[in-house]
């Protein structure tokens, strides 16, 4: 009989054996799958939710609200809409005043008061003036419309009629500028009242471009 080898002292060691090797072809039919190794897991498919336990991605909420600025610059849009909806709806009814009395400009009132005497032969030209005064009422009715739209939904605040104001407020400076300058012998009524005209332009341009809690407050900020 063979002698055994040497053994180490405190006893014998373990069998050894070889690491395992991968079967060609793969596992034998019927074979169980080998668990996954802790801590690995399969990863997500494109557009399926969140594994159990996961962080979900942060969303992006907009943050809705109104500052002072802002409500002072929806108050003074609905307050001009409403001037321009009286002045056109005052320039319509002369119109049609004039048209009703024939185009004859002597049955205005005052007119007998300032001129003395009346003017016939006259109707059709009146007539074609009271169109186009209607016309033009018209157009001031159509402003105030949009601008009364515009005042009510900045304040949600709205983007799209915050810079639809900007544009009408730009044009209407331009405009007040320019009937200043040509006010002339006009009287100082209407001076006053262009003056007026464009300080509050300037007081709702200030408050939609300038003030930066205003801005912060339109592009959703805290």
């Amino acid at each position: 009989m063979a002698a055994l080898p040497p053994q180490p002292p405190g006893g014998s060691t373990p069998p050894q054996y070889p690491p395992a090797v991968p079967l060609p072809g793969g596992p034998p039919p019927g074979a169980r799958p080998l668990p996954p190794a802790p801590g690995a897991y399969p990863a997500a498919a494109p557009g399926a939710a969140p594994a159990y336990g996961a962080a979900a991605p942060a969303a992006v909420v907009r943050v809705r609200r109104r500052t002072g600025w802002m409500v002072f610059a929806q108050v003074l849009a609905i307050l001009k809409s409403i001037l321009w909806l009286l002045v056109g709806l005052l320039i319509v009814a002369g119109g049609v005043y004039l048209i009703t009395i024939g185009g004859d400009i002597s049955r205005l009132p005052g007119y007998t008061h300032y001129y003395g005497s009346s003017i016939n032969g006259f109707s059709a030209v009146a007539n074609a003036a009271a169109a186009v005064v209607i016309a033009f009422g018209a157009v001031c009715v159509i402003i105030g419309i949009v601008e009364l739209v515009l005042g009510i939904t900045v304040g949600r605040p709205s983007q799209v009629s915050r810079w639809m104001i900007i544009v009408l407020d730009v044009l209407s400076i331009i405009g007040s500028v320019a009937n200043i300058l040509n006010t002339g012998s006009r009287g100082n009524g209407w001076l006053l009242f262009w003056i007026v005209w464009l300080a509050v332009d300037v007081l709702i341009l200030y408050a939609l471009t300038v003030d930066g809690n205003t801005r912060r407050a339109f592009a959703g900020l805290p």
